[in-house]
């Protein structure tokens, strides 16, 4: 064999040479890691032969495998030997290496040279019945890990990656709705509408010819490539510089239409999804000292709304502080109040977070609407969810999803704070029920942010039942989706998850406490009632701590590490 001791069983199979059309051998090799019974060798490859031929048989096999070194035996179980290792479980262990990382682009960048081989069929040459249910089970991992990177990639604006993920879940299976849709959208965001419609006119004749057809849906956004006008694309390299070009020189020579351009509503949009971005130019225009008025406040409660998406709560308090000393608008005074409450909060000044959030209140209550006051009342009781007060949060919590249901997102968040707060009151039933419908929802796909939260409070809700498998499998999830959205819901999940391990008796939930101590202390963070670290830290210099990222990643590999058991349930 040309590369070692290797089996390929993706694409075209290939056994060692004097074992090229071996079935035992093949059927050993598809189980691996797992051993292989001897019974499951009678049944699949002798289905029809007389028992005592078809041990004899087999017998003979085995013993010719096992001189040449290839297999190793038990007395009821036969594996590949040390030296062997197939081309499908190296692939899957690079699979799990990369879904491992925390981070999104460098998850991004292992999993791509791995979409090709993830689109490969497994021994397609093959029509075994027992074969046919390895492939089977194959093209669903397969496109289980590609649905994962297309999601990903679509949440990086990587339409390139998206496009070859869903590509190679078509090649799994030429007609899937979700995967097709995908694809288009792909293909059309980066600029290839006409190659996207060619590929998917042709699957949609090849399916017409089987009297069916692509769902509405799919029909509909294909539909919808077709109307695809050129200002609608991305912008080229060349116009993206023109743009920001143009947008530099208005700040000099026409501050005043800058300073219109970044407090209007259109350019809110940008400031939640891309505030990094966005706060140097806010505060540009703000060290240009506009005339004191509406086009100035907005600008200054946009700075601090854009720290206050980068946590960065620092620099946000003495600003918003300053900025509510002054006298303005009330809608402005309470977004501002709404970031400090939380930013105080985040900081452990418990007092004045409560305070601050009544004030928001107030001024909701007295010139605003009612979903701007149920949206203050509702971040009241996640302090009280928070500060481990869950007959305080409830009932506010359930007028506040009533009140604050043509919301999605709101609603979303408020209905996992509620789930956690039954959580916390004993209320194991309503909890259950409100995580699973929420966890079922297609909609969360839209709301990434929301994930880490629900796998948190799913965390929780495992350690509490003594579900130990459950419970590796959320923190896992827990702290992938948290260090994708904030480094203080990762510190939060990584606190639940020593929680977890402290459970299992893990050797290293001291020292993970101590490098979670040292995080929230670089930024400024204390940790909700809720979620306490098991051990009181040590204090550890710079010189000992890891990196945010090497912290999750090593609690990740510490939660694979943990044997499987079976799940233990109250009764």
């Amino acid at each position: 064999m040309s590369d070692g001791k290797v089996i390929r069983l993706l694409g075209r199979l290939t056994l060692p040479s004097q074992f090229s059309k071996n079935n035992i051998l093949l059927l050993i090799a598809l189980n691996h890691p797992a051993p292989t019974h001897r019974s499951e060798i009678l049944k699949h490859i002798f289905p029809e032969t007389e028992p005592k031929e078809a041990n004899n048989r087999a017998r003979v096999t085995l013993s010719r495998l096992r001189k040449a070194q290839i297999i190793s035996e038990s007395e009821h179980h036969i594996s590949l030997s040390p030296a062997y290792k197939t081309d499908l479980q190296t692939l899957l262990e690079n699979v799990q290496s990369a879904i491992s990382e925390p981070d999104p682009a460098e998850e991004i960048k292992v999993l791509n040279p791995l979409i090709s081989s993830l689109a490969l069929p497994l021994i397609p040459q093959s029509h075994e019945p027992w074969v046919q249910a390895h492939q089977d089970q194959w093209a669903i991992t397969a496109t289980t890990y590609l649905s994962q990177l297309v999601t990903l990639a679509h949440q990086q604006s990587d339409f390139k990656t998206v496009a070859r993920a869903a590509e190679s879940i078509i090649a799994h299976f030429p007609f899937d709705d979700d995967a097709w849709s995908a694809f288009l959208t792909a293909k059309a965001k980066s600029g290839h509408v006409s190659e996207a419609l060619r590929a998917f006119q042709q699957a949609r004749r090849i399916l017409k010819t089987q009297n069916e057809d692509f769902s509405p849906e799919t029909l509909e956004a294909a539909d919808s490539l077709h109307l695809v006008a050129a200002p609608t694309l991305p912008f080229s390299p060349g116009q993206e510089k023109i743009i920001v070009s143009l947008f530099h020189r208005l700040t000099q020579e026409s501050p005043e239409l800058a300073h219109q351009l970044l407090s209007s509503p259109s350019f809110r949009t940008e400031l939640i999804t891309h505030p990094a971005e966005c706060l140097p130019l806010l505060r540009q225009a703000l060290a240009q000292n506009p005339s004191p008025g509406p086009t100035r406040e907005r600008i200054e409660v946009r700075i601090i709304t854009a720290l206050s998406l980068l946590e960065d709560n620092h620099s946000l308090i003495p600003l918003a502080e300053a900025f509510l000393s002054q006298p303005i608008d009330p809608a402005r005074q309470r977004i501002a109040l709404l970031h400090l409450s939380f930013a105080f909060f985040q900081t452990g000044r418990f007092d004045q977070a409560f305070e601050s959030i009544d004030r928001a209140t107030s001024i909701a209550e007295c010139y605003h609407t009612e979903p701007d006051a149920w949206e203050c009342r509702s971040q009241k009781a996640t302090f009280y969810l928070l500060n481990a007060q869950p007959q305080e949060a409830i009932p506010i919590l359930q007028n506040s999803i009533q009140a604050l249901a043509n919301n999605p997102r709101d609603s979303l968040a408020l209905q996992v704070n509620l789930a956690h707060a039954y959580l916390l009151n004993d209320d194991f039933n309503q909890a259950a029920a409100l995580l699973n419908q929420l966890d079922s929802l297609p909609i969360l796909r839209s709301y990434p942010h929301l994930e880490p939260i629900i796998a948190h409070v799913q965390l929780a809700f495992s350690i509490t039942h003594n579900q130990t498998e459950q419970a590796r499998i959320q923190g896992i999830r827990a702290l992938k989706t948290a260090y994708r959205t904030s480094a203080r819901h990762t510190l939060f999940a990584a606190a639940k998850v020593c929680q977890f391990l402290e459970l299992q008796h893990h050797p290293g939930v001291t020292e993970y406490c101590n490098h979670i101590q040292f995080h929230l202390t670089a930024q400024g963070l204390v940790l909700p009632k809720i979620t306490p670290l098991p051990h009181p830290p040590t204090p550890i210099h710079q010189s000992q701590s890891v990196s945010l990222r090497n912290l999750t990643r090593s609690l990740i590999a510490t939660l694979r590490s943990l044997p499987h058991a079976p799940e233990s349930r109250e009764t």
